[in-house]
């Protein structure tokens, strides 16, 4: 009812102290979604049109709360921030949409404005997604059939594989740093 602030806080040379700043406010609904790599950016998800069903997207920089990027879908769509490549300077956002009317994702250089669709080649909805630590790929969890597969989605040759399970479904899923995928499944 008192609308929205997001601060960022920041350890002093101690580590005992933390000394927080404001970064965002508004009135309607808002919330931080991804920090990239650095440390550098923060993904904000906004509903500022007043739908917060379908927030649009703003990357602040957080050391002064000056605008990066804004994305926005328009009415009726929304977006949301999955996570910033995993690589230092690197300013790929993986990002949730539903512009085929289902959760599908896309690629937003929030340096450049370009976005690029994610065609995985699967039916089914995309219910969660992350980057491989190289940043060349990722990990797609797909909900079809009322089932939860995993696949492996090659950016560079827009191939996409099945990792894990056949049978089953898969609650939770995270690659690791050196590449091998840990997930929970049932």
């Amino acid at each position: 009812d008192d609308g929205t602030q997001i601060h960022a806080f920041t350890l002093t040379d101690e580590g005992s102290t933390a000394v927080g700043r404001l970064l965002y406010a508004h009135e309607e609904d808002a919330g931080a979604a991804a920090l990239s790599q650095d440390g550098a950016w923060g993904a904000i998800e906004h509903s500022e049109r007043g739908d917060s069903r379908h927030p649009a997207l703003r990357v602040l920089q957080v050391a002064d709360g000056v605008v990066v990027a804004d994305l926005d879908d328009g009415a009726g769509l929304g977006l949301g921030a999955v996570d910033f490549a995993p690589l230092e300077g690197d300013a790929r956002l993986l990002v949730q949409h539903e512009r085929a009317g289902r959760p599908e994702l896309l690629i937003w250089n929030v340096a450049t404005a370009e976005t690029t669709l994610v065609d995985l080649g699967l039916p089914g909805d995309v219910a969660d997604a992350g980057w491989y630590a190289d940043g060349a790929s990722l990990l797609v969890a797909v909900d079809h059939e009322a089932r939860t597969r995993l696949y492996r989605h090659d950016l560079a040759t827009g191939t996409t594989v099945g990792v894990g399970p056949l049978d089953g479904t898969v609650s939770s899923a995270t690659v690791r740093p050196d590449g091998d995928v840990w997930f929970g499944w049932s």
